[in-house]
């Protein structure tokens, strides 16, 4: 009776701690979405785990060291509103991240203006140790026609803090670059 006991005791409180993190999921993913509504970058790019941030860095700093560095130079330096090498290194993961979001916005309004009409709406949240994972569908209205897309956000615990890892198409970005400067 005892041990039985003490196995509903420990499952209720392994259940109570998902759903605390589940909760804190929600609350980071909530607060992803209102930035990415009102386009703040500084909050989107605070929000992003540090082995996120690397993995944005790494490949383009390669690229800009590597055998097609004036190709690369030309080309991603401006994204980063830095005219040389030494600039871009010395930027933190975070700023280098957010110029990024910032050179989008100014060259793609468009896009921001319909990322800010966008509805945002989580379907589930799945906790497997240090990841969580948010599958939302966001809603878009274009050209007057609504559009959804499903969307699966990991999250990963940096300090006890929730953080963003890169999403789908920001690691497809990042494999693009990787390939075109090899």
């Amino acid at each position: 009776m005892k041990f039985f006991s003490l196995l509903i005791v420990g499952l209720v409180f392994s259940l109570s701690v998902q759903a605390s993190d589940q909760s804190e999921v929600e609350s980071v993913v909530d607060r992803y979405f209102e930035s990415i509504l009102v386009y703040d970058t500084a909050i989107m790019s605070s929000m992003m785990h540090p082995e996120a941030l690397k993995r944005f860095r790494t490949p383009i700093l390669n690229a800009l060291e590597g055998s097609k560095r004036e190709q690369a130079k030309m080309e991603l330096l401006p994204l980063f509103s830095v005219s040389n090498v030494e600039q871009y290194k010395s930027l933190t993961d975070v700023e280098a991240y957010k110029r990024l979001n910032d050179f989008v916005a100014k060259a793609q309004p468009q896009l921001i203006a319909l990322m800010k009409s966008t509805d945002f709406e989580v379907v589930n949240i799945a906790l497997k140790g240090d990841i969580a994972y948010v599958n939302y569908t966001l809603t878009m209205n274009i050209q007057d026609q609504s559009v959804e897309k499903d969307v699966v956000q990991k999250l990963k615990l940096h300090d006890g803090s929730w953080m963003l890892l890169l999403p789908p198409d920001g690691e497809a970005t990042i494999a693009g670059i990787e390939a075109r400067f090899k």
